[in-house]
Formats: C-alpha cells, sequence, structure tokens
C-alpha cells in the first residue's frame, strides 16, 4: 500500500441551479451524492431548491504513480493528469461495471480518432450497447458507433476513453470498461495525448498520504469490483513504514475505513524533531511549496480593464521553467489558458526578489472569459530541484 505526499482539493460551496440534483451536482465535482447529503444534513436528498448552497468536500489524495501521463483509481472513478512530474488535473469518469470491469494495469495511447459528425448516443442504454459490442469483438468504434466525434485508444483493444452526453453516470460503475468522461474533459485530453502517452489504471480502495507539513491523511473507497479492501491492521502497518514515528488517530482512521465517503481525511502527524508537528517533518525532503514563495493577486477580482497582475515573490531562492509560468484553470480544473510562444530560458530570483505577470484575463485563443471561478497557477522549481505549483482562486464577473 504507497503513501502519496500530497493532498490536493478544497471545501467547496455550490449554488443549485435549475435541473440540479444531488447525483449530477456529485458527479460534476466528484463526491458521491450521499456525502453530499450526510455533510449538508439534508434528510430528503431529493429535495433540493435553486438557489440553494450546498457544501462539498473535494479533498482527494493524488496517487502519484507516474511522472507524465494519466492515472485512472479505480474505486474511487477518478482520473487524474500529471505533467513533468506535477499533478495538473483531476476528473470524475465513468467506469465499467463489476461484470465487465475496467482493466487494471499499464497501458498507453496507440492512437486518437476523430469522426466528423458522428452522433452521439440518443440513450444510455445505446451508449453502453455500442460499448459493449465494442469491448466484446475488441476493437475500436467506427464512425457509425455513436459514442460521439472523439475516441482515445489504449493498447488493449476494444477499451478506451471517450465522451458521455448523460453526466449524471459520471462517477458511477455501469459500462462495459472503457473510461467515460465529460465532454470537454474528452475534448481536453484529446488535444493533450499523443501516442505512447502512458495511461495507469490502478485499484486503491484506501490511499494513504504523508505531507511535507508532517499532516497524516488517509482516505477509503467501496471495494467496486470486489478486489479486496485492507482492514485496520495493514494501514497502520503501511503507515509505520511510510510515516515512521507518525503519530495515528486510530478512533478516526477507523471511522474513515468503515465510513468509507471517498474524501480525504486527517488522520495523524509526524512530530518534528523538537516534538511538533509541522513544516520540520524530517519526512519532507523539500519546503513546501508555501515556504518556497508567496503567489498573489495584485489587483483582483478583474476590473473594468479586464487585466490582472500576478506577483510571485521568492522566500527562498528559486528558479522558473520559463519567463512567464502561468496556466489559468476553471472550475472544471480544464486549463482554458497557457502562453502559446514562450522562450524555454529559465529565470532564476533570489531570496526577496518578485516577479510580476499580467495577463488580458483571455483564453489561450484570444477570447474573453466568461465570467466564473477560475484557478491562476504558477509553477517554479524549489532550491532542492523539486518542481512546485502554487494556485490562487480567481472570481471574473461581467
Amino acid at each position: 500500500m504507497p503513501v502519496f505526499r500530497q493532498v490536493a482539493g478544497e471545501i467547496r460551496r455550490i449554488e443549485v441551479s435549475s435541473g440540479d440534483t444531488l447525483v449530477s451536482i456529485g458527479a460534476r465535482v466528484g463526491v458521491p451524492w450521499r456525502v453530499l447529503a450526510e455533510r449538508n444534513k439534508l434528510d430528503n436528498p431529493n429535495r433540493i431548491y435553486r438557489g440553494q448552497v450546498l457544501e462539498a468536500d473535494t479533498r482527494r489524495i493524488v496517487p502519484a504513480v507516474l511522472d507524465e501521463g494519466l492515472v485512472v483509481n479505480v474505486p474511487e472513478a477518478a482520473l487524474y493528469r500529471f505533467e513533468t512530474g506535477v499533478f495538473t488535473a483531476r476528473f470524475t469518469v465513468g467506469l465499467g461495471r463489476p461484470q465487465s470491469p475496467t482493466p487494471v494495469g499499464s497501458f498507453t495511447v496507440l492512437q486518437k480518432e476523430r469522426f466528423p459528425g458522428a452522433p452521439a448516443p440518443v440513450t444510455l442504454l445505446a451508449e453502453l450497447e455500442t460499448e459493449a459490442d465494442i469491448a466484446r469483438r475488441k476493437v475500436n468504434p467506427d464512425a457509425g458507433s455513436s459514442l460521439g466525434e472523439l475516441w482515445i485508444q489504449l493498447s488493449s483493444w476494444g477499451y478506451g476513453i471517450h465522451a458521455t452526453p448523460f453526466a449524471a453516470t459520471l462517477g458511477q460503475f455501469l459500462g462495459y470498461g472503457s473510461i467515460r468522461a465529460a465532454p470537454t474533459v474528452v475534448s481536453d485530453l484529446y488535444a493533450w495525448v499523443n501516442y505512447g502517452t502512458a495511461v495507469e489504471v490502478v485499484y486503491h480502495p484506501v490511499k494513504l498520504a504523508v505531507t511535507p507539513a508532517g499532516e497524516i491523511w488517509a482516505e477509503a473507497h467501496g471495494d467496486v469490483y470486489g478486489q479486496g479492501f485492507p482492514d485496520t491492521a495493514e494501514v497502520l502497518e503501511a503507515l509505520r513504514e511510510g510515516a515512521p514515528g507518525g503519530r495515528v488517530d486510530e478512533e478516526r482512521l477507523w471511522d474513515v475505513l468503515v465510513a468509507r465517503r471517498g474524501v480525504a481525511q486527517l488522520v495523524g502527524e509526524v512530530p518534528a524533531p523538537n516534538g511538533t508537528a509541522g513544516a520540520a517533518n524530517p519526512l519532507a525532503e523539500v519546503a513546501s511549496a508555501e515556504a518556497a514563495a508567496q503567489w498573489r493577486c495584485l489587483d483582483c477580482p478583474p476590473g473594468a480593464r479586464r487585466r490582472v497582475t500576478f506577483q510571485l515573490q521568492a522566500r527562498a531562492p528559486l528558479q522558473l521553467p520559463n519567463p512567464y509560468p502561468l496556466r489559468i484553470l476553471n472550475d472544471a480544473n480544464l486549463v482554458v489558458f497557457r502562453p502559446q510562444m514562450v522562450a524555454q530560458a529559465t529565470v532564476d530570483l533570489a531570496r526577496g526578489e518578485q516577479r510580476n505577470f499580467v495577463w488580458e484575463v483571455r483564453d489561450t485563443d484570444g477570447q474573453p472569459l466568461p465570467p466564473g471561478s477560475y484557478a491562476a497557477v504558477v509553477e517554479f522549481i524549489d532550491a532542492g530541484g523539486t518542481r512546485q505549483v502554487l494556485s490562487l482562486p480567481l472570481w471574473v464577473g461581467k
């Protein structure tokens, strides 16, 4: 049982829109609807109303088993993207039912197929029947497959990544083995992957992490394929090996393993040499991103001029991988802006030195961004040679 190092996500507030259900909201943010109901103390989960504000805990342990490529953790029905050793996005996906499971193992992208004008399935049943036929025949789809126009073929014939128009099925195990995602997600992945891109499908119903700050986290999901679920003793043994000297609240850990909420929860700490927990943790091989730099916006939210200035201040010597290492992500974790033409020369910042980045509040194609919530992400390399990422929320108004 591996012990990872990063927890990503936040506790979000979500306003219910017309037509929303707990199932559709859960699929959108990657939180089981029962967990949403429990957190918001909803006596009747079928009775939510437009304008109601719900709270969702989207914190997850990042299963960093690849430096570059896609990682799918089956029990949580989630796909993670990694670029040059940095976790960049997480998406909720739909996977195969227990009778026809999504295969676990190491794969690569064999090819990408675009079928102009390919019809989306009219019903969920039609989508499932088409996917089942492709899996049985172990072939890639054709233009008449009615799975939509984009298909990412994996190195196991009959299985791939495709879009589904049935958003409420994301996070569910209904298909015949292929990986199903929202159309915008598949479009983003289609543009990002290439022949040979690694795709690792893992099966971790329990994930553990010890962060650089010395926090011990645990996260548990259902054993959907009956592969086996570790007991408390096995989890504690993994933590003894991965977090020597750590103090675990066994009652809290037991609750995580029994409830299986699918949310990362703090269950302990690794004391520093002086007896306290925190950044002095001896397990922390490098300083946290916050200890290395401060990342802030000088004029947020964007005003009438529709431009903002971000500032990165070095708290320790650091290096920028290029002169403009800025990305903007929307609330679905899709990259909507990244610089297209940037010199690859690195930039060194001394302790206390600042660097500003002006952004015109436009997407990569130069189009104005619609109103909504976004995240501004900056990447740098700390003094230990580790790539670090800092993110801050950004609201774009009308």
